[in-house]
């Protein structure tokens, strides 16, 4: 669930459950300038996206988008010992300067001994995902 408080932490709001349809696993959360609150995390072989209003509209969930399919980053590698973790590790980021500007970004495999960071980006506030950018 996520809160939020207008003035300072000295009240809350009522909690906004974050749907779990599938047993979604690791939410990651951002939050963009017009104070929409973006929850990153997967569910089974999707990478999705649930997006909130604002604490002023009442943290409103939104339609879940999916971002793209996962492929799990084959465990163990190098750097991290954790398998247990969620080694994709998904995360969301929102555009300083744009909040209609939305980062995702994830693990994905690419064959034996071949893992890539993907980076993909929307222009539209999380409703279209193009293709994404290996780095």
């Amino acid at each position: 669930a996520i809160v939020c408080s207008e003035d300072g932490g000295q009240t809350w709001t009522a909690p906004a459950v974050v749907d779990n349809p599938g047993g979604s696993s690791f939410p990651r959360v951002a939050v963009g300038s017009d104070g929409s609150v973006y929850v990153a995390y997967y569910d089974g072989g999707n990478f999705e996206l649930r997006k909130y209003s604002s604490c002023t509209n009442g943290l409103v969930a939104q339609p879940i988008v999916t971002v793209g399919s996962r492929t799990p980053v084959e465990c163990p590698f190098a750097g991290h010992d954790r398998c247990d973790q969620n080694p994709t590790s998904q995360v969301v980021a929102v555009d300083d300067t744009n909040p209609n500007h939305v980062y995702y970004m994830y693990g994905q495999n690419a064959g034996a001994g071949n893992d890539n960071i993907i980076v993909r980006d929307s222009l539209d506030a999380g409703a279209p995902w193009p293709a994404g950018r290996v780095v």
